[in-house]
């Protein structure tokens, strides 16, 4: 009963560690990219281009493996690429370390720890994206590791060979691993000891499988980039400086420490979006409930895996491991921590953690922590003292480090959730048909969608070809309206169309400082779908609409949000002509003159995309000094949540 208890116990704090990912979308370019690639192109869509442009031919291995994720838009499908690898590496992770160390507790408390400690971050994170590529490396060096164990129980060669092709395949994937065969062939040796001359064949044999493979694997890669010239900065060593390779070594061990990265998150590249600070007030004022089920659940796994007692402190052996885990820490951040563009992010740009580097160190940090703790509670003989008394130390422990943790990863889960919104609304729109009755080839004006809401920045171009590959939708997004509203440019080119489309559940947490005033600024002077070139005569503007035009509301939020719609219209002629003004299923008439006349309406917009519609039946005005009609002109849109 009690090992059904403490199962179901570690799948609620699975289940606390890594639902939050159910929310989220594309956090980086590269993800969104990888996408894009599957959907013009297929699974092999950009594979060799892209190892062939930086010289990297592992990166061709790597991008086919980013593409798998992406080969279906299905919920489930997709979220199991993220969540799932997360699971698997955890669980065999700690299912090796057991192994090795003989010990359930220190497994069962890295288990608990790694969960607790797990850090959300800014884009380049492998919690929330980067999804199954950078894992399939880390599972197959894990696996490599396992293997290898096995085989100096047994002797089986084939132990040996699997163990030294699994390697193959890490590197093949991410060649940050290459460096592992260091510890793979020390542990090798170090199991043969002591090393006496009538073993040192049988040591050289034994290591062939390793060394043949990363030869094989130097020399495919040398001569890639022989024949493919491509620059990739990450993967060229600095010029040599011993300070700057420590500095940014230094950065990326500490990064993978429990609430490091939330007390010293100070890259230049997030500190212009993250507007929170960590205090004791600012916890105790977020302070969730959820946050003290976390501690209690985990504090009581603890418990129960420090009261099993089956890890005795022995102080050499105990520092032999501490050591052993200490270098294995070191080569997750060893080979990044050389390269040029690694050491000028962490020293000028303030980075503090980086991609699978520093997610891959954190397993290692966990598991020296829980090595560390195991082997104090078997020297203050933890089994003898009252579970309550444990139970209590635990939680005075864990209450901080949870507390931390959790209100930094809410924070930047609800950046996270923002950027995911993007591709609802775009979504939305394209389901409801709006983007099919604006002309083939048209220009639709929405830096929103590029620069904010977020972390995720695109492209000039990513959503022309998102539309394209998966809706089949031929139109231009663009948040380059200078370029656009050049007279020679559109009148040879292009008939621009300014569409109004915003997610307005974006803000609904008001992070982002100053966010609600920034939108209401970019949204006045949008044109609406119907409407001709916007023209310029002494120094008036025209916009001309047909009879009939129509602006598309989406909300990518679950829940209505209530928003106040104002407007102003005009005719050009002394006379009252009728307007009807639709707003989702209420109309309202309006008589129209010269004068401004200002529209101002209340609604509670379902989720979903909805329409304004402006429509009359009057009699065309002809305008003067074109062969046009006008029918009315609409300007200053303006939508505010109320």
């Amino acid at each position: 009963m009690l090992t059904i208890i403490k199962t179901l116990l570690y799948i609620i704090l699975g289940f606390f560690t890594f639902s939050p990912l159910l929310f989220t979308g594309f956090l980086t370019a590269d993800d969104a990219e990888r996408h894009l690639e599957v959907l013009n192109s297929g699974i092999f869509g950009g594979v060799w281009g892209v190892a062939e442009a930086t010289g990297r031919l592992t990166l061709a291995f790597h991008i086919f493996l980013t593409h798998i994720p992406y080969l279906s838009d299905n919920f489930l499908y997709r979220k199991s690429f993220l969540i799932l690898p997360h699971i698997l590496t955890l669980a065999y992770f700690g299912y090796v370390l057991k192994n090795y160390l003989q010990s359930n507790a220190v497994a069962l408390v890295f288990i608990v720890l790694f969960m607790v400690f797990l850090t959300n971050s800014w884009e380049h994170n492998l919690y929330a994206s980067y999804p199954f590529a950078f894992h399939v490396s880390m599972l197959a060096v894990i696996g490599s590791a396992h293997l290898l164990y096995i085989y100096t129980k047994n002797n089986n060669i084939h132990y040996l060979w699997s163990s030294a092709i699994l390697y193959g395949f890490a590197i093949a994937a991410y060649e940050q691993f290459t460096v592992y065969v260091i510890f793979f062939l020390g542990f090798l040796y170090y199991q043969k000891r002591p090393i006496k001359k009538e073993n040192f064949l049988k040591i050289i044999r034994i290591s062939i499988p390793f060394v043949l493979i990363l030869l094989v694997y130097i020399s495919l890669v040398i001569g890639f980039k022989y024949l493919f010239q491509g620059r990739y900065e990450g993967t060229q060593f600095a010029k040599f400086n011993i300070l700057s390779f420590l500095i940014t070594i230094k950065t990326f061990i500490c990064s993978s420490l429990p609430i490091y990265v939330p007390l010293k998150y100070e890259s230049q590249i997030t500190s212009q979006v993250l507007d929170y600070k960590i205090s004791i007030y600012s916890l105790i004022e977020n302070f969730k409930f959820l946050w003290a089920f976390k501690i209690i659940i985990s504090s009581t796994l603890i418990t129960f895996a420090l009261k099993q007692s089956d890890w005795k402190e022995r102080s050499y052996s105990t520092l032999k491991v501490i050591l052993i885990i200490i270098l294995l820490l070191i080569f997750s951040i060893f080979l990044i921590s050389l390269s040029s563009k690694y050491q000028n992010w962490v020293i000028f740009s303030g980075t503090i953690a980086y991609s699978s580097s520093t997610y891959f160190a954190q397993f290692f940090a966990a598991a020296l922590v829980s090595v560390l703790l195991c082997t104090v509670a078997s020297t203050i003989s933890v089994s003898r003292l009252h579970p309550l008394t444990v139970f209590l130390c635990t939680t005075l422990l864990l209450t901080p480090i949870v507390a931390v943790t959790e209100y930094h990863n809410n924070n930047l889960l609800t950046l996270q959730i923002n950027s995911a919104n993007k591709w609802k609304a775009i979504d939305s729109l394209s389901g409801s048909g709006a983007l099919r009755d604006i002309p083939p080839g048209s220009i639709i004006y929405a830096p929103e969608f590029m620069h904010t809401g977020g972390i995720a920045s695109m492209r000039e171009g990513y959503w022309s070809s998102y539309l394209r590959g998966k809706y089949g939708i031929h139109l231009d997004i663009t948040a380059e309206r200078d370029r656009y509203l050049s007279h020679e440019y559109f009148d040879k080119r292009y008939k621009i169309i300014f569409k109004t489309i915003w997610p307005f559940e974006y803000y609904t947490v008001n992070i982002i400082k100053d966010s609600l005033k920034d939108y209401e600024y970019n949204i006045k002077n949008y044109e609406l779908n119907g409407f001709y070139n916007e023209e310029k005569r002494g120094g008036v503007t025209y916009r001309w609409s047909k009879n009939t035009s129509s602006l598309s509301i989406c909300n990518s939020g679950n829940n209505a949000t209530n928003l106040s719609f104002s407007s102003k219209v005009n005719t050009d002629k002394l006379k009252a002509d009728p307007l009807r003004v639709c707003i989702l299923r209420e109309c309202r008439d309006y008589l129209l003159s010269s004068k401004e006349t200002l529209i101002q309406e209340n609604r509670l917009f379902p989720p979903g995309c909805s329409k304004v519609t402006f429509a009359t039946d009057a009699s065309a005005v002809h305008a003067p000094s074109d062969s046009r009609s006008l029918y009315f002109q609409i300007y200053n849109i303006e939508l505010n949540k109320k």
